[in-house]
């Protein structure tokens, strides 16, 4: 669905939607390090030389 709204908001000609594409980076960014810090976290919790 982001990846639509991002297509969308380029091939748009009305500025007022490309004004909008930094905040909807910020918010990919900031889902993507959720998601991987969430990984990161179970992988730790079920590794094999856990103490």
């Amino acid at each position: 669905m982001r990846l639509t709204l991002q297509v969308a908001l380029a091939a748009g000609a009305n500025p007022l939607p490309l004004s909008f594409h930094p905040l909807n980076a910020a918010l990919l960014l900031t889902a993507s390090l959720t998601l991987r810090t969430k990984i990161e976290r179970r992988r730790a919790l079920h590794h094999p030389d856990r103490a």
